[in-house]
């Protein structure tokens, strides 16, 4: 049984020497195979017993006992996790869940936490750089953050409100269980040190070593990180963005608190606006716009210039419609409200507001 235990888990450590299946297959292979070695000391033992003359059936349980219950459960871990075809965090999840759901001895015990401190250290330190520079040192996709490189990282990309969204995103059967009540903040680290280091500003800590062990000393540096890489940005947007003043810009235009502006206008532009969205012209609605602006009391608004007006293809209405949930029914558009040959500019103005990176 022995020789059969330790044929399966040579071959299955073998078939993960290549670098294609991964750093942490590769690390827990080699963690196996340590413990092979430990097998084979005890045979070469035992063969210079039998050279002596002085091998009993005592002496060959003495020496391989202890071998017996390792060399099974190493058989079935390497079985399941070939037939799983696991790999990377599958492969960590499954060496975490026998060890939690084991009951035995000490020393198997000891072999799980064996497994999964080799096989965590590939898988670590990913996390230690995702989380200390923001970047993903990932070349066989293992780390549960994905970075969609396809989208490139130009200043003129990162201006997209999407842009954030879409270049990064969690892959949830890559996260390693012990990490699931932390993910987003692991995610969140690295992308808000990315942020800043786009705006030319360095975050000012020391990089941490982010390591598996029992004590769980990783979740102190973890918050440790997101709670210094937050306020990093948060202080950046605050202070040199002056992102309070601009929330103070958008007040003024959006939640009416000085609306004077509009009510010039609508005293200006009125009769235009009440013609077909076809027959008026945006740059004479624009220029009355900022004509308002420069008489209303928001006239010193440093922010203005980021404000613009725009004609949409489609009713106010319409658009409130399209933000409610689907199962939500409400009665359908009249035909004039569908049609923009029936919109009128009033129907259609629209104010848009177009600040700068990273605002």
């Amino acid at each position: 049984i022995l020789s059969n235990n330790y044929i399966s888990i040579y071959h299955y450590v073998e078939s993960q020497k290549e670098l294609g299946v991964g750093l942490v297959n590769n690390a827990i292979a080699a963690a196996i195979r340590e413990l092979l070695k430990d097998y084979m000391i005890r045979l070469g033992q035992l063969q210079t017993l039998h050279n002596k003359g002085e091998l009993t059936i005592q002496g060959v349980w003495w020496y391989l006992q202890p071998a017996m219950e390792t060399l099974r459960v190493l058989d079935n871990i390497t079985k399941d996790a070939k037939r799983l075809n696991a790999k990377g965090a599958t492969l960590l999840n499954f060496i975490y869940s026998y060890s939690i759901t084991f009951n035995g001895d000490n020393a198997v015990k000891e072999l799980f936490k064996f497994l999964l401190q080799k096989g965590c250290i590939p898988y670590f330190e990913i996390l230690k750089i995702w989380m200390n520079m923001g970047t993903l040192e990932d070349p066989y996709s293992e780390f549960f953050v994905h970075e969609n490189k396809t989208l490139g990282q130009s200043s003129e990309l990162s201006l997209d409100p999407l842009y954030w969204e879409k270049r990064y995103f969690i892959q949830d059967d890559k996260v390693f269980t012990p990490l699931v009540n932390f993910k987003e903040k692991i995610f969140l680290t690295g992308k808000y040190i990315n942020v800043v280091r786009d705006c030319g500003v360095t975050i000012k800590r020391q990089a941490e070593d982010f390591n598996f062990n029992q004590s769980k000393e990783y979740y102190t540096k973890i918050e440790e990180a997101y709670r210094t890489a937050s306020k990093t940005l948060l202080d950046l947007l605050r202070d040199t963005y002056c992102l309070s003043a601009r929330l103070h810009s958008l007040k003024h235009y959006f939640l009416l608190d000085q609306s004077d502006m509009y009510t010039h206008l609508m005293d200006v532009a009125g009769g235009e606006l009440n013609k077909n969205v076809k027959d008026i012209s945006l740059e004479n609605i624009q220029a009355t716009f900022e004509l308002s602006i420069r008489y209303s009391v928001s006239k010193d608004d440093g922010y203005n210039n980021s404000f613009y007006c725009s004609l949409n293809n489609e009713s106010l209405r319409s658009l409130l419609l399209k933000t409610l949930p689907q199962h939500i029914s409400f009665p359908p558009l009249q035909s004039t409200e569908s049609k923009i040959e029936e919109l009128t500019g009033l129907d259609s103005f629209t104010i848009e507001h177009k600040p700068t990176w990273p605002i």
